[in-house]
């Protein structure tokens, strides 16, 4: 299924001379001079004007459209680019043809700025290979900037259709050898899980356990920029500490692993998931959870409403970022009700609540077998006290009796 991938909104900076699409005269060749652009949040977050003074003093590379090269179409060098981001490939060269006449129906604030991908405005925040763990938003979060430079020639014989050579070259917070260990990783853990014949549910509870419970904080590195593990899969998977990036593209990658949609959302300044089950989608937040869990044993920010959200401090979403558009909101509809309403009092995950439960919940109560996850703690308060106790066990009983119709 093809979707389109966000991270190639960045390219929208100009890759042609300015004026050269809407210009009455077709050029026959020009050069598209090297230009550093930031990854759109991080441009809003981090001071990147040493970085962008560093990619002043780096001498632009020569092409030459002469030289033979295969031209495909932008949608195969995009599939391409993707590929090549996956392996994080530094280096990355398209040959790609485009047409010059869409220009005619852009601004004339756009015309002066052609971009090197022209795709339509209802697939703009969708991803490409969405069902691809590795792809996705995960390609998304994985780079700080790109340089690009190239040149373009009219194709012979024809009147609008330049055949283009760009190339790009990434800076990521990961390196191959990184990702490679994730790739190795990632199955081990997943396997350890035992999630096999589990319900959604029980596979979202599951793994947002193992993160809440195995990684911390990375306070040690939160303020300084340069260090790029921080920002990883790899730091929360293998390094065990990570901030709220690393938690987010985790999970994200262990859910889409699953078979479980799940995105990056971002506030000005933090980053969570945002995930489906039962038809509509849910925010968690791993990273504050973490704390939540190893201080009262529950969580407060799993499988919440966006209205829940917006009422705490810095997860309210940041606008002119993919997750705070109203195509986004449209696409990926987000329930209104809390999660916890639907699975209160469902002890064992099963998505039921039922005698099972009252069995679960007496062992734990009589201190017999703990009931270990903070998700189910949170089920397991059917009296809303913030505590499990013996009360709790009793409105229980009453709810499978059907004495009592809620909790």
């Amino acid at each position: 299924m093809r979707r389109m991938q966000f991270i190639l909104l960045a390219l929208l900076a100009c890759l042609l001379p300015a004026g050269s699409a809407a210009a009455a005269e077709t050029p026959v060749s020009g050069i598209i001079p090297r230009t550093t652009v930031v990854h759109p949040w991080y441009a809003q977050h981090m001071d990147v004007s040493r970085l962008l003074e560093e990619r002043r003093d780096i001498a632009p590379q020569l092409f030459s459209s002469s030289e033979p090269a295969e031209y495909v179409s932008m949608e195969e060098a995009e599939h391409y680019l993707i590929e090549q981001m996956k392996k994080r490939e530094e280096t990355i060269t398209l040959h790609y043809w485009k047409q010059q006449s869409f220009a005619e129906s852009l601004p004339e604030s756009a015309r002066k700025s052609v971009a090197i991908y022209d795709f339509p405005n209802k697939l703009r925040y969708n991803y490409l290979d969405r069902e691809d763990p590795a792809g996705g938003d995960y390609v998304f979060w994985s780079y700080l900037f790109f340089d690009y430079e190239g040149d373009y020639s009219l194709r012979e014989g024809t009147a609008d259709i330049l055949d283009v050579t760009v190339t790009l070259t990434v800076t990521y917070y990961s390196t191959p050898e990184q990702e490679a260990a994730v790739d190795a990783e990632l199955p081990r853990v997943l396997a350890s899980l035992d999630l096999d014949g589990k319900s959604d549910y029980q596979r979202i509870c599951t793994v947002y356990d193992y993160l809440c419970q195995n990684i911390t904080y990375d306070y040690e590195h939160w303020e300084d920029d340069d260090y790029y593990p921080q920002f990883t899969a790899y730091a929360a998977l293998i390094e065990h500490k990570a901030v709220c990036q690393g938690y987010a593209t985790l999970f994200y990658r262990m859910m889409l692993s699953l078979g479980i949609d799940c995105r990056i959302v971002v506030s000005d300044g933090h980053a969570w998931n945002i995930v489906r089950l039962g038809g509509m989608y849910y925010n968690a937040d791993a990273t504050w959870d973490a704390e939540n869990q190893a201080e009262s044993g529950r969580y407060d920010l799993f499988l919440r409403s966006k209205a829940y959200f917006d009422q705490v401090d810095s997860h309210t979403r940041q606008t002119g970022i993919y997750s705070g558009t109203p195509q986004f909101y449209r696409d990926y509809p987000e329930s209104d009700i809390d999660y916890i309403t639907y699975s209160r009092g469902d002890v064992n995950g099963d998505s039921a609540v039922d005698a099972a439960d009252l069995t679960v919940l007496a062992r734990h109560v009589a201190k017999i077998e703990e009931i270990t996850s903070p998700a189910l703690m949170t089920n397991a308060d059917t009296d809303k006290d913030k505590t499990v106790a013996a009360s709790d066990l009793t409105r229980l009983a009453r709810y499978v009796a059907r004495i009592i119709s809620e909790f």
